[in-house]
């Protein structure tokens, strides 16, 4: 009995390895993207058009879009990060300023709340990145320090996982920047 759980344990292992290092080689192949990233002028001209008109009837706070009565707690996830992609003024403001220290927030207004942040706030800040906004090095060089988005969440949802990871690098090589050298070993930015 004891020999049978000692292979049975080893043939784990083993079985455990070879998944590993299967998952690590598939991950490792890639593709091109036959995507193109880019909207046309007409496609842009549109979505901005219909900000600016969203904008006289949609509730703001202070002096970014938002939900009723200042309730901007998912305001990166969605007024601020989507619509600064695609250049909507007020928002890539709104934007700049959710960053402080390199750690983003979920707000201009919510620096210091516990859960200041979340993947979700990543994903619409990494949106928002596609306008041109320049603070993309400031907050990956806090998660490249800290390993995480922010330090003071509360139920795990500022750890990164191997999905956003990948996220990461994608849209740190679509802004132009070089691999980091140090994070390569991760195929981390």
């Amino acid at each position: 009995m004891v020999c049978y759980k000692q292979f049975e344990s080893t043939n784990l292992k083993g079985a455990t390895m070879r998944l590993l290092l299967a998952c690590l080689f598939l991950s490792s192949c890639g593709f091109p993207d036959p995507r193109d990233p880019q909207l046309s002028p007409d496609t842009l001209a549109a979505i901005k058009l219909k900000a600016s008109e969203t904008a006289q009837w949609a509730p703001w706070c202070e002096d970014y879009p938002s939900k009723a009565n200042c309730n901007d707690g998912d305001a990166m996830a969605h007024g601020i990060g989507y619509l600064a992609a695609v250049g909507f003024k007020p928002s890539i403001d709104a934007l700049a300023r959710s960053v402080k220290d390199g750690q983003l927030h979920r707000s201009p207004s919510h620096q210091t709340q516990r859960n200041t942040a979340s993947r979700d706030q990543l994903l619409g800040f990494l949106a928002g990145q596609l306008s041109g906004e320049t603070r993309w090095l400031d907050v990956k060089r806090y998660i490249k320090t800290h390993g995480v988005i922010c330090k003071d969440d509360t139920d795990g949802r500022c750890h990164i996982t191997p999905v956003v990871w990948a996220l990461i690098s994608h849209v740190h090589r679509f802004l132009g920047y070089d691999r980091d050298a140090t994070m390569l070993f991760n195929e981390l930015v």
